[in-house]
């Protein structure tokens, strides 16, 4: 692999004062990774699950990445499907006057330092050296004015919008060194409506000379406005540089204010900085890797920053927060409110990350998705600032529970099973929540959705002549929707026999099995069946029906689902005829390059060979081999949409050696570390190091100078401490 260049550290050094060690983890994060490629992070400053953030928000905010920016956008998306970058509040400075439109401030590039926690560079187009920083629930922006003979301007643009389903926004100059406002944002992919308001406060570390508020749409206000598209410009005269510290609130500006005094408390931009990155320092500690090539290191720990970016704060310093859905103001007491669950991705590896190194928070999230439940009725599915969005499918929600109870994240258990099992037995099919579609027909057929009874086709009628009744909500790929439930099911069998509720243990086993009803033994496939036992047909399996009328998939094709049930592996078996049956449609799936590693469902497709005897070196192989090709430190380094950290969790854990195939079991699948060493601080102050003593060969596990039988490692081995090394296989 080639070096990674040393210059943006260099230049990071000169332009912000740069006292950090080398080896300091922080300058192994380069946050343009995975900003094109469809990966959709962001480059920017933000510090370890933050409410607000820094960023460049491109002419062309889609394409991720670009040659020219129009501002600094104050809220940031990381790796999300849709909306890209939500910017919000931008900022952007630039020399002439007032009364240049914002549709002309645009400027190159250069001198960019995309460090954990720094965001630098320099507007070729005006000469403004800039860099920020953030706290969690507020940012401090840094101008600096070269040219000596111009006024200097900063615009607050808030006509950038997730979609168009947006309402007015308003923004008020209150002093010499003040403006405050509301932004409203629009909705998140396809929800609807609006998903909320985000209030801002500013306080500019220089008075304010001359300013105009303009909308889009032509007008003109003195000293506030309010439209669906404004912002105001903001002069300063000929000043050398000015500070801008934006607070924002999901609650009112009051709040947007006091989260600013109370987390900055005047403190000077070098200070707050040195604050950020210590803290990023700190998280990114927690796994310290040996390697002598640089650009490894700079892609395990750019992927552990980008899994500590979402869910992120929601909650003000004084505790307020908007409720799920009513949006009504409460206050946390006793924990942090957290927003942005992309749960259908993060429940496969990210929060089982989180509740491995940060107990205390991943206990805050899950309290989070408790009193979502009490507020709103059901668990978060994919909710984004309270609001549920109902994207993707399953009850995603469930096996993130699950997994953290099983990890030994304390939290109320009676509420959360009462939460889980109304997600997996309550009749919503009177109901317009999205909760289980196709749950009435899931259950009457023991635990599989038919393809007749999705309820599409009736959907689709009534919105084509919605004056009929409102059907229930229709399934989005039955076998994938089967399979999420069915998952979810055996996760809540797992908590009810661990909370001494055995018949219901042995229900939802049983009902987590309907899957199986789909394997059609002549084709070897998963395949649609109708409520009368029949196949669908014409069908083809292949067909890449990411999106359509009546797919049997979600974002995916047979292949992508056909091993894609880590709760019954050994079942699965069964179903193919016995292990060798299973071993050869695996190798037939990679044979066929039919494996995506840039969607969740058929990620952990590799550490299957670590359950066939005889094959578990294919798992090493193909791990690194998938890394070595589809990872790396560009801006396309992250191979797809990295789904709020999902990709970067697979990197993560590959390049150390294990993987959670099925989180809830506490159980790793082995590969080989891609790294010489890595040593993981953990909770209680107990040490795991994981070493390879040989490069590039095939190697089994050696737990405490003990050879394992078995290429897994179990939770609490990991927890109690140790050493895993490898030794030569054979």
């Amino acid at each position: 692999m080639k070096t990674k260049s040393l210059l943006p550290l260099l230049l990071f050094c000169l332009m912000v004062g740069c006292k950090q060690a080398a080896s300091s983890f922080d300058t192994f994060v380069d946050t343009r990774i995975g900003n094109a490629n469809g990966g959709r992070t962001f480059r920017g400053a933000v510090k370890p699950w933050g409410m607000a953030s820094f960023a460049p928000y491109f002419v062309d905010a889609a394409k991720g990445v670009d040659t020219a920016l129009v501002g600094f956008g104050i809220v940031n998306l990381s790796g999300v499907g849709c909306g890209d970058l939500s910017g919000a509040v931008l900022l952007m400075p630039y020399n002439g006057n007032t009364e240049t439109p914002v549709e002309s401030v645009v400027s190159n590039f250069s001198n960019e330092i995309t460090t954990a926690g720094v965001y630098a560079c320099t507007l070729d187009a005006y000469d403004i050296d800039v860099k920020a920083t953030a706290t969690t629930r507020s940012v401090i922006s840094n101008y600096k004015f070269k040219d000596k003979n111009r006024e200097n301007i900063i615009n607050i643009d808030l006509t950038k919008h997730l979609n168009s389903k947006f309402k007015e926004s308003t923004m008020k100059q209150i002093s010499p060194t003040e403006v405050v406002g509301r932004k409203s944002q629009g909705s998140f992919c396809s929800a609807s409506p609006d998903i909320g308001d985000i209030y801002f406060y500013v306080k500019f570390s220089e008075p304010i000379l001359s300013h105009r508020f303009w909308s889009l749409e032509g007008d003109e206000q003195e000293n506030e406005i309010t439209g669906l598209n404004v912002g105001g410009s903001f002069s300063f005269g000929n000043v050398p540089e000015v500070d801008a510290r934006v607070g924002i609130s999901y609650v009112s500006i009051d709040n947007a204010r006091l989260n600013l005094e109370t987390e900055q408390a005047g403190r000077s931009y070098e200070k707050l900085e040195s604050e950020t990155v210590k803290t990023w320092n700190d998280v990114l500690g927690k796994i310290e890797i040996e390697t002598p090539d640089k650009e490894d290191k700079v892609i395990f720990y750019t992927a552990l920053y980008h899994c500590l970016i979402h869910p992120n704060v929601f909650s003000d310093v004084n505790g307020e927060y908007r409720t799920m859905g009513k949006h009504e103001i409460r206050k946390a007491e006793g924990y942090t409110r957290y927003t942005l669950y992309s749960l259908w991705d993060s429940y496969r590896n990210v929060h089982s990350l989180v509740a491995t190194f940060f107990p205390d928070v991943q206990k805050d999230m899950v309290t989070t998705m408790l009193e979502m439940y009490r507020e709103n009725g059901w668990l978060p599915k994919w909710e984004h600032m309270g609001f549920e969005t109902f994207n993707m499918n399953g009850s995603p929600a469930t096996p993130v529970i699950v997994d953290s109870y099983m990890k030994g994240i304390p939290f109320d258990t009676e509420l959360a099973y009462e939460a889980i099992t109304r997600d997996a037995l309550a009749d919503d099919s009177k109901s317009n929540e999205r909760v289980r579609p196709g749950l009435e027909a899931y259950r009457a057929h023991g635990g599989f959705i038919p393809h007749d009874l999705t309820g599409e086709r009736e959907f689709l009628e009534w919105r084509e002549n919605p004056e009929k009744p409102r059907p229930a909500p229709p399934v989005w790929g039955p076998v994938s929707t089967t399979i999420e439930y069915n998952y979810s099911d055996w996760c809540i069998s797992q908590f009810a026999k661990a909370l001494g509720k055995t018949a219901a243990a042995d229900s939802f086993m049983e009902i987590s099995l309907g899957y199986r009803n789909y394997y059609n033994p002549e084709k070897q496939f998963l395949l649609p069946k109708n409520s009368d036992g029949s196949w669908v047909e014409p069908y083809d399996p292949l067909a890449e029906l990411w999106f359509g009328s009546y797919p049997a998939y979600v974002e995916g094709n047979a292949w992508h689902y056909l091993f894609a049930a880590p709760h019954d592996i050994e079942g699965m078996k069964s179903l193919m005829g016995g292990e060798a049956a299973y071993a050869k449609r695996l190798n037939e799936c990679f044979d066929q390059k039919q494996y995506v590693l840039v969607n969740e469902p058929d990620m952990f497709y590799p550490y299957l060979f670590t359950h066939i005897k005889g094959e578990e070196y294919k798992t090493q192989q193909l791990v690194h081999d998938y890394i070595r090709a589809q990872y790396n430190t560009g801006v396309g380094g992250i191979p797809g949409n990295d789904d709020a950290g999902a990709l970067s969790a697979f990197a993560l854990y590959g390049m150390l050696g294990f993987y959670p195939i099925n989180p809830t079991t506490n159980n790793y699948e082995l590969s080989s570390p891609m790294v010489d060493k890595a040593t993981l601080h953990l909770p209680g102050g107990k040490t795991f190091v994981i070493e390879r003593n040989m490069k590039d060969s095939l190697v089994a596990p050696v737990l405490n100078g003990k050879p394992l039988d078995r290429f897994y490692l179990t939770h609490d081995e990991l927890m109690n401490g140790g050493v895993l090394t490898f030794s030569e296989y054979d």
